[in-house]
């Protein structure tokens, strides 16, 4: 008897269990994909038989506002991200790069008053609205309007793993993943402006992973 009720509370039927495996499948998942997407930034420019000298330095600053989003509301938060970008060519309009975040800032508004209610009736003192900060790399990919040139105007999806001080209230963990998807116009001056979105997540990896949203504007150097 005792071993069937060892064996009933590994069942994968019970809600934890499962509970478990879905973080595992999704945590599996975010690691292949960021896997994947890198190795395909640092063959791009093999396939394409460019050299990394023939790349292009990418300087931006963004400031990004947070938005509402279900169950927590970030509209009051803020941020400020620093980009060092590295690009090569890896068609006649795509090109493929390393981004660096030297700089992250995110400042926490507070939380809702009924928010705050529950969460002092239920006595959980886990949540803080301290400033984040920190540091990440990741890779990132662009297609632009005018062929050669790579100018006008284009999209971007960038990818940054990056640790920081502090944590996003509802999410327990110092390392999370920032995604941004932007369109911007990139002047013959080398000037650039971009409008985007961004997600910050952890990918399942800590126990709680409570995302925030943001949209944003960067104005950048390119050289």
């Amino acid at each position: 008897m005792a071993w069937v009720n060892v064996v009933g509370a590994m069942s994968p039927g019970e809600p934890g269990a499962r509970s478990n495996l879905r973080m595992a499948e999704q945590s599996l998942r975010s690691f292949v994909f960021f896997a994947a997407f890198g190795v395909s930034v640092l063959c791009a420019p093999v396939h394409a038989g460019l050299q990394l000298d023939e790349g292009m330095w990418r300087l931006e600053i963004n400031n990004d506002f947070g938005v509402y989003q279900g169950s927590r509301d970030r509209s009051g938060d803020y941020g400020l991200t620093g980009f060092v970008d590295y690009e090569v060519p890896a068609s006649s309009r795509i090109t493929l790069g390393l981004r660096l975040m030297p700089l992250f800032v995110y400042t926490q508004d507070g939380e809702d008053e009924d928010y705050r209610i529950l969460r002092n009736l239920f006595h959980d003192r886990r949540e803080n609205n301290d400033t984040v900060w920190g540091a990440g790399l990741g890779p990132v990919g662009r297609i632009y309007q005018v062929k050669d040139a790579y100018r006008g105007w284009y999209g971007e999806i960038g990818v940054v793993a990056f640790v920081h001080g502090n944590k996003f209230a509802g999410n327990s963990s110092n390392l999370n993943f920032l995604s941004t998807f932007g369109v911007g116009y990139q002047f013959k001056s080398d000037w650039h402006i971009q409008a985007h979105y961004q997600h910050i997540s952890n990918g399942s990896l800590g126990r709680r992973n409570s995302g925030a949203n943001t949209l944003g504007i960067g104005i950048g150097y390119r050289f």
